[in-house]
Parts: C-alpha cells; structure tokens; sequence
C-alpha cells in the first residue's frame, strides 16, 4: 500500500468521486461517492499534515533549545505485530531539527496492501496522537473502522456490501459504545445502479434525508428528488444532460415547490478521451459559478493535473497539482503543489518524492513545504521500514 499525501488525497481524490462518469454513476448533488470505503483515503492524512500546523510553532521561538529525538523508539509494545512498518518523520527548517515524529502501520500479514492498524506519536512523548484499525472482508474491502484523530474524539464506521460490491448500509458510531448513531442505506436496481440514498441521521429508524433517481434505458441518470430533511416533501428537483457516451454535461435542481425557482447549477466539459473534465458548480443557483475544479487523467487513466478554484475568473486559481507517476505500478512518484492562499500565486508551495520497494510499498517521502509569509521551508524526510515476517 502506497500512502499518497493528505494534500493529495483530500484535494485530489474527494473532488474526483464520481466525476468520470460512465454512465453508472448517480450524479447526485450529495455524491454518494462519499461511500467509498478505501483505506487509502481514510488512514494516510497521517504525519504529513502535522508539518504544517506541529513544527510551526515551533519553528519561531524554540528552534535554538529543542533537542534531537532521534533516538526515541517506536512504541514496544506493538512489536508483536507480524508485518509492521516502523514510521519515522524528521522536520527540519533552517537545517534545525524541530520534531521528529514516530508511529507504527500493521499490515495483513498475507495480504500486505491491506492496512489493519495505524498509530502515530507526533511529540514522540509516548501518547498516541492518531490511532485507526481497520478490517477487511475477503474481497478486500473494508468492512469496519475505528478513527481518533488529532485530538478529536474517536468514532467506528461499518460498511456492508452486496454481491457486486456495491455499498449497501454506512453504519456510524460517533462514541465506539456499540451503539449506531447514523445509518445511511442504499438501494440499487437490477443493473447495479443506485436508485435511493436514504439517510437516519440520528438511528432512530426514520430517515431523515432521501435522494431517489431514476435511469433511462442505456443506464443514464434522468433525475432524482431530495427529501431534504425527511418529511415526506419533495425538496429540490435534479434533471441531468447526458453527452452520447453517458457523460452527465449538466445538472439543474429546481425548487420543488414552484418547479422553476434554480437553487442549483452543475456544467461539466470533457477536453478529451482521457476522462479529464473540467466542473462548474453554482451551488446557490444565482447564475454565477462559484467553484471550478479541473481533472486530467493521462492514457493510463492515472491523474496527472487537479486544480480548484473557489472563485473563477478572478485570476487567481486557490489550488493546483502536479503529479508524476510510474505508469508501470501506477505509483505517484513526484507532487508538485501551488496554493495561492499561503503564497503568491503560483508560487511553489510543496515538492514530494515517493520511493518504494520491490513489493510496490511506499518506504520513503522526501517533502518540501514552503510558507512564504513567514520566510520558511520545511524539510520532512519520511521513512518506512518493514518488520517482521512481510511477505
């Protein structure tokens, strides 16, 4: 398993869920893609995001008296894990350590692509600042997840399937007391398309939110109905425009109570036979675009360009990515992000090189980050090491 910054999965990755569309894909406003149960985009916005905000305080004022952690060990008692990776992260800034950050991934000791167990000690002080687990069904797919994150308190997740894998129920449990606190259901038709996403936002067995559309004949979103908050009422009405290859190109909702007021306006373009779109969304319906985002997928449908912009046409796009990648393994092996608001604009705002090992594994990340109001960079060096009996 590779572990793609928390940069890249946050930006990258959510804004594409759904996007390149085959002609299964619902389109609903609400993206039912949130569903996916991917570990990777789950379990790696780990250390890497930490540089920004742990080493910043730092940098100012302790960068003469911190000491060198270096020699801090991993936590031992995680030793017994099969197939482990020690993880290590040094920040540097100026050539001056100022933290070292030190956790644990276990892996399935047969199946080593799955992750099962993350930690990490940011302060390397023996208090585990991120904790996640997470089980797979023999398919692969996870089937449940325990999240403590940065100091926020701990919730589990449990997702079941059908036959084709689509995701059938997404069960939350804010407190790990074994009881649900959210249930979101889906349902599908004969040809594996989604028809409703039902939503008990308080598990009490009344939904408290319904999105049901319905397909033409060759598997097209026609359109879908939102019951927003579960009242039986009809809030907003969605029709869909679809190109010849089942491409959704537009997306209106209307209010359902006069059937013409817009609230909500989609327009999707697709530059070439890649995949690659570029998505305008007015998301109030009062006529002006109020986030653009832009994809290019390269021949190997790998995403080799991502940019989002919170105001179009002001010159100024919020963010952008570069992505280079070995084609072969389909691994990320260079990252290059511009982000106008910690810098001028397209100014270079982080570099990050991917090295793995023979197993396709991601074992180093070299990081540079760049904060030009303050007059700094940051150094990270990342490393993995394997341990144990891996396959």
């Amino acid at each position: 398993m590779h572990k793609i910054p928390f940069w890249l999965l946050a930006a990258t990755l959510v804004a594409c869920s759904g996007s390149k569309t085959t002609g299964t894909d619902t389109g609903t406003p609400t993206d039912v893609a949130d569903a996916d149960t991917d570990a990777d985009t789950d379990s790696d916005t780990d250390a890497d995001s930490d540089a920004d905000s742990d080493a910043d305080t730092d940098a100012d004022t302790d960068s003469d008296s911190d000491t060198d952690t270096s020699t801090t060990t991993t936590d031992t008692s995680l030793s017994a894990f099969a197939c482990y990776a020690d993880y290590l992260a040094n920040i540097t800034i100026k050539g001056i350590k100022v933290e070292t950050d030190i956790g644990i991934d276990e892996y399935d000791s047969v199946a080593t692509d799955e992750l099962i167990h993350l930690q990490r000690d940011y302060a390397s002080d023996g208090v585990i600042d991120q904790d996640e687990k997470y089980t797979y069904d023999a398919d692969g797919r996870v089937t449940h997840q325990e999240l403590a994150e940065y100091g926020a308190a701990p919730f589990a997740e449990d997702f079941t399937y059908d036959a084709a894998g689509n995701v059938l129920t997404d069960t939350i449990d804010t407190n790990i007391d074994g009881t649900a606190d959210s249930i979101e259901t889906f349902t599908y038709d004969a040809d594996g398309h989604q028809i409703l996403d039902s939503l008990d936002s308080d598990a009490d067995g009344v939904a408290n939110y319904t999105n049901a559309t319905t397909y033409d004949l060759a598997g097209n979103p026609l359109s879908s109905e939102e019951d927003a908050n579960g009242d039986g009422t009809i809030d907003t009405l969605y029709s869909y425009t679809v190109d010849v290859y089942g491409n959704i190109t537009a997306l209106e909702g209307v209010d359902a109570a006069d059937g013409v007021t817009v609230v909500f306006e989609e327009a999707i373009s697709y530059p070439d036979t890649n995949g690659s779109f570029v998505r305008d969304v007015d998301g109030d319906g009062d006529g002006a675009f109020d986030d653009e985002t832009i994809v290019t997928f390269d021949s190997n449908d790998l995403i080799v360009f991502f940019s989002d912009d919170a105001t179009p046409g002001d010159g100024t796009v919020d963010l952008s990515q570069d992505i280079t990648w070995d084609t072969v393994n389909k691994l990320p092996t260079h990252l290059e992000q511009f982000q106008a608001d910690s810098g001028a604009n397209g100014e270079l705002d982080a570099t990050v090189d991917f090295t793995y090992d023979g197993q396709n594994r991601e074992i180093g990340e070299v990081q540079g980050l760049d904060f030009p109001a303050k007059k700094q960079h940051y150094d990270i060096d990342i490393t993995w090491t394997f341990t144990g009996s891996c396959p």
